[in-house]
């Protein structure tokens, strides 16, 4: 049977309050590290680490600019900033033909680090900036796939069968909220 292949990451290009940054960068996604309880007693052979569903710890996304621009320090200003991320994946399809698959990461954020980088001639600068993500959604080939907000309390990602479920939904509803 053949099937689809996602090759590679063909570009991106990185948004920041609607304007595009020029000079660009390379972008580390964010880690979902879950917080977790352990449970133990009566029933359970030890001890286990159970996810506490929807609520993780610190999120963040670090932004490596290639070159500094006067764009690149107002992601700097201690505010909430809408950061997009427009990138576009090569797909090798199963009838042969290449397909370029639209990807898109759209994150509220605000910096919590900055540095400036290295002078060197001839070379990439590296400057960096380090935000704490408050919400994140994306979206591949237009659908989207995640949808995480702490502050509205919403944590969607799609289930084992593909559909994408709030997880968060009914604790929320439990809480009145």
């Amino acid at each position: 049977m053949a099937m689809k292949i996602p090759e590679v990451l063909t570009d991106a290009l990185i948004y920041i309050d609607s304007g595009m940054c020029e000079g660009s960068g390379d972008v580390t996604l964010p880690s979902f590290n879950f917080i977790t309880a352990e449970i133990s007693g009566a029933g359970i052979a030890g001890s286990l680490k159970v996810p506490i569903i929807g609520h993780t710890q610190s999120v963040q996304l670090s932004v490596t600019w290639r070159i500094p621009t006067a764009q690149n320090f107002k992601a700097l200003s201690p505010e909430v900033h809408e950061i997009v991320v427009r990138a576009s994946i090569q797909n090798s399809e199963a009838d042969g033909r290449t397909r370029h698959v639209p990807v898109r990461y759209h994150f509220r954020a605000m910096p919590v680090e900055g540095t400036a980088g290295t002078l060197s001639q001839g070379a990439s600068v590296g400057m960096t900036t380090v935000f704490e993500v408050e919400a994140q959604t994306v979206y591949i080939d237009n659908k989207k796939v995640l949808n995480y907000d702490k502050k509205s309390y919403v944590y969607e990602a799609l289930d084992k069968t593909g559909q994408l479920v709030d997880f968060l939904k009914p604790i929320r509803e439990n809480l009145g909220r």
